[in-house]
C-alpha cells in the first residue's frame, strides 16, 4: 500500500514546468525536422516505395491539402513523450537525449511501421526500413535538444 502512495505521489508532484516547456521544444523541432526529411528529403522516396496500391488510388487516399493542425498536435504528442520519459528519468543533456531520443524514436516507428505494413498496403519494406531510421534520427535530434532544455529548467541530470 506504501508503495502505491508514493508512486501516486510521485506522478502528482512531477515537474510539470520542465515537461510543458521539454514538450513544446521538442514538439516544435520534430515539427520542422518531419517538414524537412519527410516533406521534402524524402518524399519522392516514399512515392517510389508506397504498397501495391496504384499511383491513382494513392492520389485518391491523399488529402490533397495536408492537416497542419493535425501534424502540430501529433508532433507535440511526440515531444511531450520524450519530455515526460526525460524528466522522470533525469535525463538533462545532450548526450543523454541524443541516445534515449534515438531509442525511443526507433522502438515508436519499428511499432507504428510494422502495424501498418501488415494492417494496409500503403508502402513496402524499403518505406517501412526508410522511415524507422528517418524517425530515429529525428527522434535522437529532438531528444538532444529537449535534453539541453531539460539542463536549462532545473533539475539533476543522471551521468
Amino acid at each position: 500500500m506504501l508503495n502505491l502512495y508514493l508512486i501516486t505521489k510521485n506522478l502528482l508532484f512531477m515537474n510539470t514546468k520542465n515537461i510543458v516547456i521539454g514538450g513544446l521544444v521538442a514538439g516544435v523541432v520534430y515539427f520542422l525536422l518531419c517538414w524537412l526529411v519527410y516533406g521534402n528529403l524524402m518524399s519522392d522516396f516514399f512515392m517510389k516505395h508506397h504498397g501495391a496500391i496504384s499511383d491513382a488510388a494513392l492520389k485518391e487516399v491523399g488529402r490533397g491539402e495536408e492537416l497542419i493542425w493535425s501534424f502540430a498536435i501529433a508532433n507535440l504528442g511526440a515531444g511531450t513523450l520524450l519530455a515526460f520519459v526525460f524528466d522522470r528519468s533525469g535525463i538533462r543533456n545532450f548526450a543523454a537525449g541524443l541516445v534515449t531520443g534515438a531509442i525511443i524514436g526507433c522502438l515508436m516507428a519499428i511499432s507504428f511501421d510494422f502495424a501498418h505494413y501488415g494492417m494496409f498496403n500503403l508502402m513496402d519494406k524499403n518505406a517501412v526500413v526508410g522511415d524507422i531510421l528517418a524517425f530515429t534520427v529525428i527522434s535522437a535530434i529532438a531528444g538532444a535538444i529537449c535534453g539541453m532544455v531539460l539542463g536549462k529548467t532545473g533539475g539533476k541530470a543522471i551521468a
